[in-house]
């Protein structure tokens, strides 16, 4: 199966020795094999690197839930100083949290963003 998730970058060469190297370029090619652009691709690489140096090792068995990702969210937001660096986390993070069973949804009575797609296909 090719590996490139963008041009000319084969995602199994990105940052191979960060945790959960497999898991993160496993997704990347799903959204590429699903229409993701080159520009998504990078964005969600970039940010999949940064929630998965944050997860403890025990991310798979445990899980991971909506106050985990906003504290990851945060730190991420008070790195760079801007709030969308905040969103791009959850909104990347919690499709790829899915994608590998690891997510754990919330009761009902706290959810208040609707569900979004696994990998949503970029327009641009």
């Amino acid at each position: 199966m090719d590996q490139t998730t963008d041009t000319g970058h084969s995602s199994g060469h990105h940052n191979d020795g960060a945790p959960f190297a497999e898991d993160r370029n496993r997704y990347l090619r799903h959204c590429a094999e699903r229409g993701t652009t080159p520009f998504s691709l990078r964005t969600k690489r970039s940010e999949l690197l940064w929630i998965a140096t944050r997860l403890g090792p025990d991310a798979s068995s445990k899980g991971i839930d909506i106050e985990a990702l906003r504290r990851i969210a945060i730190e991420r937001q008070q790195a760079h100083g801007a709030v969308t660096a905040a969103r791009r986390v959850v909104d990347i993070g919690r499709p790829w949290l899915r994608f590998l069973g690891w997510w754990r949804e919330p009761s009902a009575r706290f959810e208040s963003e609707p569900t979004r797609r696994v990998c949503e296909v970029d327009a641009r």
